[in-house]
This record gives structure tokens, sequence and C-alpha cells, in this order.
């Protein structure tokens, strides 16, 4: 195995900066991260900050990296530049490699400038399954929290640097470096069975740097699927940083009109029942409490959450609370209380302690309305979109669960129905671009690329009525009787 590439070609490697990295303030540190691990691999390449116009000098090749790929692979570098370099081949592009170990591109100075572009296939994906990339900002911590532990890790042999992300990183990876105290499940906390492994084969589209080892496990009994181990309920809150601040501010889930679900019954049941209070748990940025307050000027719009992503709600009318859930009491009743993809983000014991709260906070006759993702439906397995978020996500609810169990263990509610509902439909375009770049197969990647076909060949509607039938998500009524 080689340590360093030597050629008889002059090398370039040209690493850009990023708007991203930019913005938090860190572009200049991630690319002298990069430059040592360039230096470290191929001692006598040049280093540029701007791609050159015009293809390489005859005696030149060049690598283009992305800063947000800061651990290239370089074995798997010097396999596709000796393969560029024996076969002439003036423009290569990767496929298969791991996120945040692929190359931009190669350009080989002596091919000619008229050939197509070829790709060059890489296993990493499939035998790995990890996720280094700083496309989100969640990720972008995590490798900041590696390079503090270890600074020398950029230096290391990318084997190296999985060996330890599934080794002694583990936990600190696993507690999305946050500090939060992990706990083990022995079994299932809702009936007591046994826990079943759910395999893990599509990376970690959020939070990364985990691997392939399975984290999620399924009960043999009732279904049930918990994250292990698992953040307790202690300094929750601590995973709910200015990282993952970051990344709301640049999602594009976070959109409310009438043709979301969530939207939709809400106003149908405010409108319905005459509903005068709402209040929203888990808000996030407050785009959903603002959607409803514009709609409904007269009533009384609170969001909450552990602390607040939003600061422009206070001139639209919206109440915001700050709320330790589940821990503290919600501080008044409301005729309906909603939570959109939040039941998930506790443990066990804290999803029965956020039930109990929420039913004392209801008055009679309120609703309480909710979403989370749904392990019975092919959407939410095939794409392992149940899985995208650990440690954010303690817990895996199925549709069959929550109809059997909430009744029985909630008497005083009465479960009014359950639909689906899709967030991953209506991002099928950015789910599909991820799948499409970072699957972990060819068959995988091909799929996506058919997946994002159909997401521009078909419009809204139809897809809306797809998902109506079959979603990644379930929004679930509970009524306080009464």
């Amino acid at each position: 195995m080689r340590e360093k590439f030597v050629c008889e070609y002059e090398q370039e490697f040209v690493i850009p900066s990023h708007e991203r990295l930019t913005k938090v303030g860190i572009d200049q540190d991630v690319r002298a991260m990069i430059e040592r691990r360039v230096k470290t691999f191929f001692p006598e390449a040049t280093i540029l900050d701007a791609t050159p116009k015009g293809p390489p000098a005859s005696n030149c090749i060049r690598v283009v990296l992305s800063p947000l790929d800061p651990f290239f692979d370089e074995e798997e570098l010097f396999r596709h530049l000796d393969i560029c370099i024996k076969n002439e081949l003036y423009h290569v592009v990767p496929d298969g490699l791991v996120g945040g170990t692929a190359y931009v591109a190669i350009l080989n100075g002596r091919a000619s400038i008229d050939d197509d572009t070829r790709v060059l296939r890489s296993s990493r994906q499939r035998e790995f399954n990890q996720q280094l990339n700083l496309g989100k900002y969640k990720r972008v911590k995590q490798f900041l929290a590696l390079i503090e532990t270890n600074p020398q890790v950029v230096e290391l042999p990318i084997l190296k640097v999985f060996e330890l992300l599934e080794g002694v990183y583990r936990e600190q990876v696993l507690s999305y470096s946050s500090g939060v105290e992990l706990s083990e499940h022995s079994d299932c906390p809702s009936c007591g069975s046994d826990l079943q492994e759910l395999e893990n084969d599509c990376s970690q589209p959020m939070c990364g740097y985990i691997g392939k080892s399975s984290f999620y496990f399924e009960c043999v009994r009732c279904g049930l699927i918990v994250l292990n181990p698992y953040p307790t309920d202690k300094k929750l809150s601590n995973l709910y940083d200015k990282w993952d601040y970051l990344d709301f501010e640049t999602s594009l889930n976070q959109v409310y009109g009438m043709n979301f679900p969530r939207c939709k019954e809400s106003v149908r049941l405010i409108e319905e029942n005459g509903f005068k209070s709402v209040l929203d748990i888990g808000g996030g940025t407050g785009g959903f409490a603002k959607f409803i307050k514009d709609r409904f000027q007269d009533i009384n719009v609170q969001y909450s959450d552990f602390d607040f992503k939003a600061d422009d709600l206070d001139s639209s009318g919206v109440k915001k609370i700050k709320l330790a859930l589940p821990e503290e009491s919600i501080p008044e009743n409301f005729d309906l209380i909603t939570a959109w993809e939040v039941v998930e983000h506790f443990s066990y014991q804290g999803f029965i302690k956020l039930l109990k709260n929420v039913s004392s906070s209801l008055n009679p006759g309120g609703e309480f309305v909710f979403s989370t993702p749904d392990f019975d439906s092919p959407i939410c397995r095939m794409t392992n979109f149940f899985s995208a978020c650990p440690p954010f996500h303690l817990l895996v609810f199925r549709r069959s669960w929550l109809e059997k169990h909430l009744p029985e263990m909630f008497p005083e509610l009465s479960l009014e129905g359950v639909q689906y509902c899709s967030d991953l439909g209506k991002d099928l375009m950015g789910w599909s671009g991820y799948l499409k770049k970072f699957g972990s197969s060819l068959q995988w990647r091909s799929l996506a690329e058919f997946f994002e076909h159909m997401g521009q060949k078909y419009d809204e509607n139809v897809r809306d009525g797809f998902h109506s039938s079959m979603g990644s998500e379930v929004l679930v009524r509970l009524r306080k009787r009464g």
C-alpha cells in the first residue's frame, strides 16, 4: 500500500472556498486542514485556491477538491489517478466514494480535451456507509469536534479514520458531540420483549460520522423501534444548538401552506370546532405558528421549544414560550396542541411524560395532533428515512403501534384518526439528490436518479394523491374526552 503519490506529472490541487463554510467563519481553517492532508499524501503537489482557466499543462495532472469533502480518500484517489494516466483520460469524476472523501474531478493535461467525461467507480460507500461531507451544519459540528479531539486526524489514512469513528470516537459521534448522557436499552421499553437490529445501509443525511454499525433496534413483539444507545432526557436540549439552528435556517422543509396535510387538517379543526387557542410544541423556527396566526388573527397562537430559532414572530402576534419538555409543564390550557415531527425526539419515558403533559393541558374537547415517521410505510423503510436523524430521533413509531397502544395508554384521550402525510414526498427532489450522490450502491444511486425524474415529471397533485395513501409519516389526532 502506497503512503505517498509520486509520478512524472506535475500535480495541481485546487481547493476553492465555499459559502456554507464562509458563513460560519471556518472556510480558511478547513482549507488549511485539507492542505495538510494533501501535503501528507502528495508532498510534491502545488495547491491553488481557484481553478485556472483552460486545461492543465501537458505535463500536469489537476485534482479539484471541495472544502465540503475534507477527508479525500487517498487510496482511491491514487488508484483513480493511475487509471486516468494509464488510459489517457482527460476528465474523470468519481462515483461510490464515501461522502466527505470524494474529489470533484481529475483533469489530465496529456489527454485530448475533446474526450468525454468518464466515471470511475468505487465500492467504498457500500463497504463503510459513512457520511463525512460538510453539507449539513450538524456535520460541520461533528467534524470540528473530531478535529478538537484529535488534531492529527486529517493526516491519517482514510481507513484509519473510519476505524476510529467506529471505535474510540463512536460514543462521541452518537451523542452528537454535545455532552449528552447516553444510556442503553436491554429490552423494549414498551413491552419488555427482545430487540433486533435493523440494517443501516443509507449513510446519515443529518449528523453523519456514525458509520455502518446498527443503532436502531426493533421490538420483536410490539414493533416499537428505539435508538440504542440513546441520549437520556438529561441535557437533551444540548442537541438543539446553533448548528441545529443553522440547518433549520437553510432547510427547504420549513415552508407551510394549505398543500401540507398538517396545515390543512389544523385549519379544518379550528374552523369546524371554533377553537380559540393553539400551541405548537417543538415549533422550530415558528413557521407553522405564523401560518396559523396569519389565517386566524383573532385567536391565541403560541409556540414553544427548548430555545427560540426565530426572532421575527413578535410583530405577527405569535407568543413564544421557552419550554424544556417533557419535564416542564405547559403553563396554560389550549383547544389545539400540535407537534410536527417532535414526539420521536424523546426517549420512551419522555414520550409518556410528554403525552401526559399535553393531556392535562388540553381543554375538554380539545385535540392533540402530531406527525411522526411511520415504519409501517415502505417509503419510510426503503430510503432508510426512519434512521436519518440519530441521535435526534430516539424513537421510531409505526401506524399499527400507535393505533393499538395509544388508546390503552391514555384512556382520557380518544383516537380520532390517523392519516398519511409525507415530508419525504414534499422534498422528493432533495432526498433523491442526496441518495443519487451518497447512496450505498450503484443500484441505490440509479433508483434515486429515477425518483428524481419522477419528481420532475409528475405534478404536485399526482404526488399528493400518492402520498395520501402511502406516506413517510402519519398524522395522528387525539381528542380530550369530556
